[in-house]
């Protein structure tokens, strides 16, 4: 009786504690600003009070304060039906084999969009989606920016349509702030065949500011890259140069050319930012199994190559990347595209998302070991691509509000 007593007494005592830590917000908050992301969304649904708290704006600053590097992307999305099908579905890449999680959406459709047949994703940026209602250039349609992780979305503003819109890029880093900027490029008005540039800042919720002076590019705007405090276009078949526009100075600059084969004309295979690194991939005429992986210096100086790749290896575990006929209109004896580039808190944790037919391969950069992540479902043929010219958009867990 004794002995039981005694255990009875203990867990008392231990309920007692529990409901104490659990009754203090300082020290409560203290505790789950350690915890990751994903145990943080579950453990939204403990309470109304631990929702609040997690829900926080001020929360979101604390926990990238307490955890300031750049955090990896988990998965991939990539949209596998036209933009004109309603809605748009997307396939999930989960990068973690050995603990597969599911895809915080298989469609997007907001419920501030309700005109909108479909929405295409247009970036990823260090966890937060830029979004469009199909066919972003003409005016009726909307522009979105939305966090996947907690399901908050604003709608931005339309800019000015009295220019065509060549391209709209989100510029996000939650190091140095939690608030977001959206540059526009656009024709300008007071100079034929040149551009201008507008901006959107979250933090005054605009409205829409022109930026500089007009000028001319050889460029497509469509696919700016976030990097380094600015947003980055590449030039035509890398043989111009690249252009960058400095969001906080405002300020254009340009890149020498990228690298190439000056007897052939590159073909840009990949662009894309990763944990504060911006690489790139150029492949000349057909798909190959040997390339370089570029990274660009941190002063914007130029390209310098990274690493060197040799798929070979990958295509004796899968002969169904190898065309049994040269097809000159399909573009080679190798059935491949890069997804994406992956740089990790690690050097050695450095990889590239491979598609081949009917699947995905995780390449690991540094040690050259590869593994598959998945089967693509319905891909039937084997000799060719599911997600044929396509981007795949990077996942990243973020508690920032938007």
């Amino acid at each position: 009786m004794e002995i039981s007593s005694v255990k009875i007494s203990g867990a008392a005592e231990q309920v007692t504690s529990a409901q104490i830590v659990a009754s203090i917000d300082e020290l409560l908050e203290d505790i789950l600003l350690r915890l990751p992301i994903r145990s943080l969304i579950r453990f939204k649904f403990v309470s109304k009070r631990w929702l609040s708290l997690i829900s926080n704006p001020q929360f979101a600053v604390l926990h990238q304060d307490r955890n300031p590097a750049p955090k990896p992307a988990i998965g991939l999305f990539l949209p596998c039906t036209s933009f004109r099908s309603n809605p748009t579905k997307f396939e999930y890449i989960n990068f973690d084999v050995h603990n597969l999680t599911s895809s915080p959406f298989s469609v997007l459709k907001f419920a501030s969009d309700p005109s909108a047949g479909s929405i295409k994703i247009l970036q990823s940026c260090n966890g937060l989606l830029h979004c469009s209602s199909y066919r972003a250039q003409r005016p009726r349609q909307n522009y979105h920016v939305f966090n996947p992780t907690t399901k908050q979305l604003t709608t931005i503003p339309k800019p000015a349509y009295r220019r065509t819109i060549y391209g709209v890029s989100l510029a996000f880093d939650p190091t140095k702030s939690s608030a977001y900027k959206v540059v526009c490029v656009r024709a300008s008005e007071l100079v034929s065949g040149s551009y201008q540039i507008q901006i959107y800042s979250s933090d005054t919720a605009g409205p829409w500011r022109v930026s500089g002076e007009p000028f001319a590019a050889k460029h497509d705007f469509k696919n700016g890259i976030y990097w380094n405090g600015s947003v980055h276009w590449l030039g035509h078949w890398g043989r111009d140069n690249s252009l960058y526009f400095n969001v906080d100075e405002e300020r254009l600059g340009e890149v020498g050319p990228t690298p190439n084969n000056a007897e052939q004309e590159a073909e840009m295979t990949y662009f894309g930012e990763s944990c504060d690194h911006l690489n790139l991939i150029q492949m000349y005429g057909r798909p190959d199994v040997e390339f370089y992986v570029y990274e660009m210096r941190r002063d914007c100086s130029g390209w310098d190559i990274k690493y060197m790749v040799d798929l070979s290896a990958v295509t004796s575990a899968f002969p169904g990347m190898i065309r049994t006929e040269l097809d000159s209109y399909d573009g080679g004896y190798y059935v491949l595209s890069v997804l994406s580039i992956i740089r990790g808190e690690k050097e050695e944790e450095a990889f590239l998302v491979l598609q081949i037919p009917g699947k995905a391969i995780r390449y690991n950069l540094v040690t050259k070991t590869f593994v598959k992540l998945c089967d693509f479902e319905g891909a039937e043929d084997e000799g060719y691509l599911r997600f044929e010219g396509v981007n795949a958009y990077q996942y990243i867990e973020s508690l920032c509000c938007v």
